[in-house]
């Protein structure tokens, strides 16, 4: 009868309210979006003409969205404690740097989006503990300089992107073909003036993609 539909009803709206979970705005007008049972928490702060990281982000976030804004650079301790963090996109800025060590608390992070901004330096421990690290995108950047060491110890890596920056020789990425793990690598529109199979033959024991194309 009549209770029976109420107890539906109660089952149904509690049920959808926990899929749906609850949705709040934090002070730098950053939405989050959480799930009732506190699994699965999304900070989403893009296209908020944000200059600088904000310093209001939960803890416990586990996808951050700061794309589409006019962030300049990371500093070391923008990220700190967000040891839940597994994505983390910073697409569609205006950085031009990134402090040694500042990705170090990302113990958890498995893919993190630096496209389309103004790096032109790979430092030594730019991705310093960030050995859960699967996928990394740094396509159409400035990048020019990758010091020998900057992907040693991004031991999960799968998917690297280096698509549209200014390598111009292999030799520069010829240290990235060593990883056993690396499976796809996009490397074009770099500006390499030639490309032999012997440059890669050897090293790249995993490699399932690689994509050199546009080779002047």
């Amino acid at each position: 009868g009549a209770r029976s539909l109420g107890n539906k009803a109660s089952f149904l709206h509690n049920t959808f309210e926990m899929y749906l979970g609850t949705t709040h705005t934090l002070q730098t007008k950053c939405t989050v979006r959480e799930s009732l049972n506190d699994t699965n928490m999304k900070v989403i702060c893009g296209k908020k003409n944000l200059q600088t990281i904000p310093e209001d982000i939960p803890r416990k976030v586990r996808s951050l969205d700061l794309s589409i804004n006019n962030i300049v650079m990371i500093k070391t301790f923008d990220f700190k404690d967000l040891s839940a963090l597994q994505s983390l996109n910073t697409s569609c800025n205006r950085m031009s740097h990134v402090d040694d060590g500042a990705f170090s608390d990302l113990v958890v992070l498995q893919e993190l989006n630096l496209a389309n901004n103004r790096l032109n330096t790979l430092s030594d421990h730019l991705f310093q503990g960030l050995g859960n690290l699967s996928v990394l995108r740094l396509d159409y950047n400035h990048i020019k300089i990758i010091s020998s060491s900057t992907f040693q110890n991004l031991s999960s890596l799968n998917v690297l992107n280096l698509t549209g920056n200014q390598l111009n020789v292999l030799k520069k990425v010829q240290t990235i073909l060593l990883f056993i793990h690396l499976q796809e690598l996009y490397i074009a529109s770099n500006g390499f003036t030639f490309f032999q199979s012997q440059d890669i033959s050897n090293k790249s024991i995993g490699l399932r993609v690689l994509d050199v194309s546009q080779i002047q």
